[in-house]
């Protein structure tokens, strides 16, 4: 006869259900065992989750009516996603269905899987078994990996420091140099990224969970670059378009012309302030104009012509 206080003390200590001698285990999650190409986490309505029971019963104990999977979605209560009668409905190999029975060479073993398309909002799984007189006895829940919709994979972008709408993806670098970051967020793995050169149709760099490409330009240019998103071996599940236009400016010219400026402004500036000594000091402006007239004579006549000055070769007589 079936101890229902003695099973659930037992199942509260080692989260296994014992009835008589009869007990079945619900096995961690394997992410080996899914049907997905993910390494980490599960993609919505593409991979399938897997999850395995191992059931010891005794072949005289009748109490139990069947077994099933209950899912729960988000933080809503339950819900069977499917049950078996064990050992009437393991006779043989049954894929196609959300649960089927795998018997051992054990007699008393039978291995019960549940193989269910994953859903986004799916969040937990529980063993259930329900007796003759329906009442349910469940295993301790488990959480399930994380599942992500194809639609809300996403990564982020930076052009020079600087992050880019990967929905509308335009810019303009006032620079010789282009710096492309990206990397992948909330996706399942692998997440490979690429970025691809449109115009010449080459890839540039492809990387897995983020990359960086550093470019240098010698002219002005648009570039038109495509961010290709692979995840879990899905191709292109996303792609960014950016178009980014390169404003070339060499270094040293900017320096030059820099340096020009300043040191024109600086003569200007010396010029203005003589001019002003010099109209100062003297007593009506046509003088201070012949004054500044005999102040640069006299200083390109008083030039050493023996030294090899500026105008030594030069001859000034009339």
């Amino acid at each position: 006869m079936f101890d229902l206080i003695t099973s659930l003390l037992l199942f509260q200590i080692c989260t296994n259900i014992v009835k008589a001698e009869s007990t079945f285990i619900l096995q961690e999650y394997q992410q080996n065992a899914s049907v997905t190409s993910c390494t980490e986490g599960l993609i919505s309505s593409v991979d399938k989750i897997v999850y395995n029971t191992s059931i010891y019963l005794s072949r005289f104990d009748q109490s139990v009516r069947f077994f099933a999977y209950d899912i729960s979605k988000s933080d809503e209560e339950f819900h069977t996603v499917c049950f078996l009668k064990i050992p009437n409905q393991c006779n043989s190999y049954e894929y196609n269905h959300i649960c089927y029975c795998e018997p051992t060479f054990d007699t008393t073993i039978y291995n019960m899987l549940v193989n269910v398309t994953s859903e986004n909002s799916y969040k937990m799984l529980r063993f259930a078994a329900t007796l003759n007189d329906y009442t349910k006895l469940y295993s301790e829940p488990k959480k399930l990996p994380r599942i992500v919709d194809k639609a809300k994979f996403t990564m982020r972008l930076f052009i020079n420091n600087e992050e880019m709408d990967v929905t509308n993806c335009s810019a303009t670098v006032n620079s010789s140099q282009l710096n492309i970051t990206s990397k992948c967020v909330d996706t399942p793995s692998p997440c490979w990224l690429e970025a691809f050169d449109t115009i010449r149709n080459q890839s540039l760099l492809q990387s897995e969970q983020s990359l960086e490409v550093l470019h240098e330009f010698s002219k002005s240019t648009q570039e038109e670059i495509e961010l290709r998103q692979n995840v879990c071996h899905l191709k292109y599940v996303g792609v960014v378009y950016c178009t980014i236009r390169i404003e070339y400016q060499e270094e040293y010219q900017v320096k030059t012309v820099a340096l020009i400026v300043i040191v024109t402004s600086i003569t200007v500036i010396i010029a203005l302030g003589v001019l002003i000594i010099v109209i100062k000091k003297s007593k009506n402006g046509v003088h201070s104009i012949f004054s500044i007239g005999r102040a640069v004579e006299t200083a390109l006549c008083d030039t050493d012509v023996s030294k090899g000055g500026p105008f030594s070769n030069r001859n000034f007589s009339s």
